[in-house]
């Protein structure tokens, strides 16, 4: 740890200095990359100007195993082969819609949920929790979830944002969006997502001095994200129940 720390102030050191740093690369899903790291990284940017931040973005676990990735934000149980496996934040899920659909379906129980339009997301990862899973964990009888289907998270939250049926949110990725009231939480239905969001370095790579500032802004960003538990700031946002 004391030699990650000597790496970092010296690239400070070397920024100041108007050296040249070279890059570091990170990968993580496109979800998160969308919704949480990539509005955060203007802070990074103000505070590191001269390190070049190469974001590979893939829902493809495979990818991340690429020689030219330093860093890796992955989301699961904290075990992956070769890797040290850091927490950042916990996570908890639950139904979103639009305005619109929520305004058609006032009054919806949780109980109700399994008869509404889903809107399912095909994860590359099955530590991603879907309909299946949240219907199953709430206790809700339900048969085969039917509905539309999805590649990606953000193009689902798209289609939920435009009234077109139910996704599962999670709060960490979208609680801004029900903040600008694009979404709605439908019903009280709340449950702990099952894995946990990790920040991952390959055991068998010494990290760069630039990787090591982005790693020890990660951990900044990540404590000040846990100081309210996900249950918490849930609660507290538009809901619609």
């Amino acid at each position: 740890m004391a030699s990650g720390f000597s790496k970092a102030s010296d690239v400070v050191r070397a920024i100041k200095r108007g050296d040249q740093v070279r890059n570091v690369t990170i990968a993580c899903t496109d979800a998160f990359a969308t919704m949480w790291l990539i509005p955060r990284m203007p802070d990074f940017w103000r505070r590191y100007p001269d390190i070049a931040v190469d974001h590979l973005i893939s829902d493809n676990a495979k990818d991340y195993r690429r020689s030219e990735v330093e860093l890796r934000i992955r989301y699961g149980f904290g075990a992956w082969l070769d890797e040290t496996a850091e927490l950042l934040f916990d996570d908890v899920i639950y139904p979103v819609c639009g305005p619109g659909f929520a305004a058609e379906h006032q009054g919806v129980t949780a109980a109700e949920l399994a008869e509404l339009p889903h809107l399912h997301v095909a994860w590359g990862d099955p530590d991603w929790a879907g309909w299946e899973e949240v219907l199953l964990r709430a206790g809700i009888p339900h048969a085969l979830s039917s509905g539309r289907r999805f590649s990606r998270f953000t193009v689902a939250l798209q289609a939920a944002m435009a009234d077109q049926g139910v996704a599962v949110g999670w709060e960490r990725l979208v609680g801004h969006l029900i903040d600008e009231g694009k979404l709605v939480r439908l019903t009280e239905l709340m449950i702990p997502a099952p894995g946990a969001y990790y920040l991952t370095t390959n055991n068998n790579r010494e990290l760069s001095a630039a990787a090591c500032v982005l790693r020890d802004w990660l951990r900044e960003v990540a404590e000040q994200e846990r100081k309210i538990a996900p249950d918490q700031m849930a609660s507290a946002r538009r809901h619609d129940w």
